[in-house]
């Protein structure tokens, strides 16, 4: 390195999946990976290197400019283009390159670079060698063959080896006119978006806590003097930063990758749950809590202000079988009791209620206090057979196949589904790609599963389980081969909002599944999250 024969790229902790984790976890991944690579090789790295990454996020090349990083190679994706500026949302650009060219000395070479002399008006194009990770670098007998080569090419053109630092400050030093990309960069071999459920999930479930345990941290030692455990979030923050390589947060490892995968989950979760509990620990004790009953302080770890749905399980006071809920001002707050239970000689009461108006890193204090006899609250929602509706909205159920006829905007009168009154439909198709999504051999692009698709719509189990004061739930079962599903349309009081939950006890191979909502909409396109940011799409089904 210090001969310069090797270059240091990436300045990444991993060559990570753009498309999966959060904004924070892809800032950490360049100031993480700059940071050991500063340490290590005494090399502050300035490029990026993406080489296998399915997906880019439009917002990457403004955490890229603010990490010290100025250009970003890639190889899937693009949209056509070879050499351009990608540019982020709020105007943060980088130089990038889409290098996929063959790595054997051929005319494709020449090609590139005349391609590049008419397209782009520069005269270098950069062409990598070796394997990478599916066999190293260059061997001697490849150098060789380029040395060949290069003895064979037109005198006017130059073949050296070089560094992709030194291509990229060419390329600056010509200020050529280039394309301005301003969107993501596309997406290859999806299937690595839908692989193994579980590692993305837990990533999510992960980023979340290490985020919010640092949240709460801080502010326990802030105001209250606690030390701050840097070292062991940092130390879970590499393992989960390490399970973002691509391969394996995209699912398309072995079995042994996954299940050390899942394992590295494990011990962030132990880690993160007990920092997290032991700084919310500190700050509730120095809660005032005096008065009648059991104090119960509801926390938003978010940084706006929030009403949502509250869960908890308690345990009853000997001779004591019914509670109720009141806020800081003695209002009763409508609950809904969702289990009971024994356990040897204890007795436990699990409820829902609506936590309004809680501040942003703040917390509310409610009591439960004794209740005298069975309460009843104003139920907010009406029932007519398998359609529920509230102030909000309208949603019906068809009885024959499980799908959701209507879904009904009451607050505008809208309809929000088509004609077909066929949502919230599980279609079973065919998969016959491989684990990274490729249907035919050879081929990364994206395409629709060639294989045949049914609707699951025959033999539903349907029931309205729950109805209020607090939510109402109509709950689909079904099976399908030898898989089942359980879905769970819930609505609420106080909450413009409808959730849909989706429960799979998964027994097959082959088969992919998917949720359709047909809308009442012309020429649909969808806006979805991204790190830090947001990226609309055709509605495409893909």
């Amino acid at each position: 390195i210090g001969e310069g024969r090797w270059e240091i790229v990436g300045g990444m902790y991993v060559e990570f999946e753009g498309g999966e984790p959060c904004g924070e976890s892809l800032v950490r991944q360049c100031v993480m990976g700059k940071r050991y690579f500063l340490e290590k090789f005494g090399v502050d790295v300035t490029t990026g290197w993406q080489e296998d990454a399915w997906s880019h996020p439009w917002q990457l090349p403004q955490i890229l400019r603010k990490c010290g990083i100025d250009s970003y190679m890639f190889k899937r994706g693009g949209k056509g283009e070879r050499l351009f500026w990608w540019q982020s949302p709020d105007g943060s650009k980088v130089l990038a390159y889409n290098s996929h060219v063959s790595r054997e000395p051929s005319q494709s070479w020449i090609d590139l670079l005349s391609e590049m002399r008419k397209r782009y008006g520069v005269d270098r194009a950069m062409i990598r060698i070796g394997r990478g990770d599916h066999g190293g670098g260059p061997t001697p007998e490849e150098i060789e063959a380029i040395k060949r080569f290069a003895e064979k090419t037109p005198p006017e053109i130059e073949v050296k080896f070089s560094t992709f630092r030194e291509f990229v400050d060419s390329i600056l030093a010509q200020n050529p006119d280039l394309p301005v990309l301003n969107d993501e960069l596309g997406f290859e071999l999806v299937g690595d978006l839908t692989n193994c459920g579980e590692i993305k999930r837990n990533n999510r479930l992960c980023e979340n806590l290490l985020l919010t345990a640092e949240r709460f941290c801080s502010i326990a030692s802030i105001l209250f003097g606690e030390p701050y455990p840097s070292e062991e979030l940092y130390e879970s923050w590499k393992k989960l930063l390490f399970n973002q390589f691509h391969d394996i947060i995209g699912g398309s490892g072995i079995p042994p990758v996954c299940r050390d995968a899942l394992r590295f989950y494990e011990i962030i979760r132990e880690s993160g749950e007990r920092l997290l509990r032991d700084s919310l620990s500190t700050i509730l004790k120095n809660i005032k809590t005096d008065g009648e009953g059991m104090p119960l302080i509801v926390v938003n770890p978010l940084p706006w202000e929030r009403t949502d749905l509250a869960e908890i399980e308690i345990q009853l006071p000997e001779g004591q079988d019914e509670i109720q809920l009141l806020d800081e001002d003695g209002n009763r707050v409508p609950i809904q009791i969702v289990e009971r239970r024994e356990e040897k000689d204890r007795r436990f009461l699990r409820f829902i209620f609506i936590a309004e108006r809680v501040p942003s890193l703040g917390y509310r204090t409610y009591r439960v206090v004794r209740g005298e006899g069975r309460i009843s609250y104003p139920n907010p929602f009406s029932v007519e057979g398998l359609k529920v509706q509230n102030e909000f909205f309208s949603v019906e159920v068809d009885p024959d196949t499980g799908c959701l006829r209507s879904l009904l905007d009451r607050r505008d009168g809208r309809e929000v589904l088509g004609a077909s009154g066929r949502g919230n439909t599980l279609i079973a198709i065919e998969d016959e790609g491989d684990s990274e999504g490729r249907f035919v051999k050879g081929s990364d692009t994206i395409a629709r599963p060639p294989g045949k698709a049914w609707d699951i719509i025959s033999h539903p189990s349907i029931e309205i389980c729950e109805e209020g004061p607090v939510r109402a739930k109509i709950r689909i079962s079904r099976k399908f081969r030898n898989s089942s599903f359980t879905q769970e349309i819930m609505l609420y009081s106080k909450i413009e909002r409808v959730d849909f939950n989706l429960i799979v006890d998964w027994h097959d191979i082959h088969w992919m599944i998917k949720v359709a909502f047909p809308l009442n909409v012309e020429d649909p396109e969808v806006t979805y999250n991204t790190a830090y940011g947001s990226v609309t799409r055709p509605a495409d089904g893909l």
